[in-house]
């Protein structure tokens, strides 16, 4: 598959090559045929990336937006999901990985939201994730997500840009909204 794609890769650009020869001929003063023939055989060339590269410029723009995560409450929390020093349990083995994580669940839910296409040329999708507190039903924290899809070249994941943008905390949201509380000291 991968040669397929490199045959059909070559022959797309000896064809643009081709065909930015064949306008620029007819360009005139002839001094401007050099230059008609760059612009338009680099035109034909990324025209199958074209999409790709639209999209990732405008989430890029949308990706300005989604560096915070707002937090309205936090559940306090002790050893039974720290270490006695502060630090976030992950679990040395798949027994206590699954305890750990009965436990975060039992104290928060989260609520993702459906995606929705957001103003642009090429479809751009928001997507918010809402933290609530599970017993109580509290909204505690909620954040946005900006994703783009890959051009009519690469189907689903773009391979020119990145196909998402998320707040950088994102990977400390669950210290976020459970902190460390030292209990009995």
């Amino acid at each position: 598959m991968p040669l397929l794609i490199g045959v059909v890769g070559l022959l797309w650009i000896i064809a643009s090559i081709w065909v930015a020869s064949r306008i620029a001929r007819r360009v005139k003063p002839s001094w401007l045929k050099p230059i008609g023939f760059l612009a338009i055989a680099c035109l034909l060339i990324s025209l199958p990336a074209a999409d790709e590269i639209i999209g990732g410029l405008q989430l890029k723009k949308y990706c300005k937006n989604v560096d915070e995560i707002k937090i309205y409450g936090t559940i306090p929390v002790g050893e039974e999901l720290y270490t006695a020093n502060g630090t976030w349990r992950t679990g040395n083995t798949l027994d206590e990985h699954n305890r750990l994580s009965a436990i975060y669940e039992s104290l928060v839910r989260w609520d993702f939201g459906p995606p929705r296409q957001v103003p642009a040329i090429i479809p751009i999708y928001e997507s918010t994730t809402k933290i609530y507190d599970k017993k109580s039903g509290r909204l505690l924290a909620e954040f946005t997500k900006y994703r783009t899809r890959g051009g009519w070249l690469h189907g689903e994941n773009p391979l020119l840009v990145t196909p998402e943008c998320s707040p950088a905390k994102l990977g400390q949201i669950n210290q976020l909204v459970l902190p460390f509380a030292r209990r009995g000291t």
